[in-house]
C-alpha cells in the first residue's frame, strides 16, 4: 500500500498555524482561505528552500510571524460574505500575492495552478493529489456543503492535505491539515459530498523544480 506524508511545520505544540490565533474578527471567523495560502508558502519555503514565498525566516517561526502573515495574506484573500467559494477566485488572488512576491524578489517559484473540480471521478482526482504529494507539494482543499456528518467541521472551509495512505480494501485516506492538528480521511467520502450542485475541490501548484526534493 502506498503511504506519503510531508514535513509539516510546528508552531509551539501546533501542528501548522491556527485561525483561533487571528485577533482580526474576520479573519477568526473566515481567514481559512487566506491561512490556507501562508501554509502553502510556509511548507514551500521549508520544503524546497524558496524563501521569497514568505516574508520571515521560514525556520524561524513564532505565533506572532505566522498572525503577521496572515494579516499580510488577508489583502489578497478577503474574508467575505459568502467565503471565498470558488477555486478560480483562490487562485487568481492567491497568484496576485505569488507575482508580488516575484516581482519583489526576482524569484518565481510557482509557474501555475490547476484546479481539479467535484465533477472529477474521485479515483482521478485521487491520482492527481498522489502525484502532487510525490512531489514534495501540498494540496489546497475547499469543501462547501457536505451530507455526510463526519465532515460537519469542514463545511465552508480551506484546508490542505499533506498526506496520503492507500487501504487494503482500494480507497484512500488523506491527511486533512486545518485548526493546528490534522486528521485522515476517507477521500472518496470528502470528494462526493451527496450534492450534485456543489462546487469545492483542490488546487494543483506547479513548480519550477524538479519533482520530490528528498
Amino acid at each position: 500500500m502506498g503511504l506519503c506524508e510531508l514535513s509539516h511545520f510546528r508552531i509551539g505544540k501546533s501542528y501548522g498555524g491556527n485561525q483561533d490565533w487571528m485577533l482580526d474578527p474576520m479573519m477568526h471567523l473566515g481567514g481559512c482561505g487566506a491561512l490556507t495560502a501562508c501554509d502553502t508558502c510556509i511548507v514551500l519555503a521549508q520544503q524546497f528552500g524558496f524563501t521569497s514565498l514568505v516574508p520571515f525566516p521560514a525556520t524561524k517561526l513564532t505565533r506572532r510571524s505566522y498572525t503577521s502573515f496572515g494579516k499580510l495574506m488577508k489583502a489578497y484573500l478577503p474574508p467575505r460574505k459568502t467565503g471565498i467559494d470558488r477555486l478560480d477566485t483562490f487562485a487568481d488572488e492567491f497568484g496576485h500575492y505569488l507575482s508580488d512576491r516575484a516581482n519583489e524578489t526576482g524569484e518565481r517559484p510557482v509557474s501555475g495552478m490547476r484546479l481539479l473540480h467535484k465533477d472529477l471521478p474521485w479515483q482521478e482526482a485521487a491520482e492527481e493529489i498522489r502525484a502532487q504529494l510525490q512531489n514534495g507539494i501540498p494540496v489546497p482543499t475547499l469543501l462547501l456543503h457536505h451530507d455526510d456528518p463526519r465532515l460537519k467541521d469542514y463545511e465552508y472551509h480551506w484546508f490542505l492535505i499533506n498526506g496520503y495512505k492507500d487501504t487494503q480494501d482500494g480507497g484512500l485516506l488523506v491527511r486533512a491539515v486545518t485548526y493546528g492538528t490534522y486528521e485522515w480521511l476517507p477521500f472518496d467520502v470528502l470528494w462526493n459530498p451527496g450534492r450534485p450542485d456543489e462546487d469545492g475541490g483542490v488546487v494543483l501548484i506547479d513548480l519550477h523544480v524538479p519533482a520530490n526534493p528528498e
